[in-house]
Formats: C-alpha cells, structure tokens, sequence
C-alpha cells in the first residue's frame, strides 16, 4: 500500500513538471510570436 502511495506521488511529480515545461515553452513563443511581429510593424 505504502509502494502504491509512492508511485502515484512520482507520477504527479513527472506530470506537474511536465506542465511547467510546456508552460515555459508556450511563453516563450509567445514571446518570440510577439517580438517578430514588432520587428515586422517597424520594418
């Protein structure tokens, strides 16, 4: 029971930073998104 608490703990882990990961790429294309579009305004 107690192996079982482990493992489902670890599997949050893993899937909570994988989000994050996917969060901070996600910002940074927007990011990137964003400043390719000023640079083509100014152009």
């Amino acid at each position: 029971m107690h192996i079982k608490k482990y493992c489902i703990t670890l599997i949050l882990l893993l899937f909570g930073v994988g989000i994050a990961h996917s969060q901070e790429r996600h910002t940074e294309i927007c990011i990137d998104f964003r400043v390719n579009s000023t640079v083509i305004d100014s152009a």
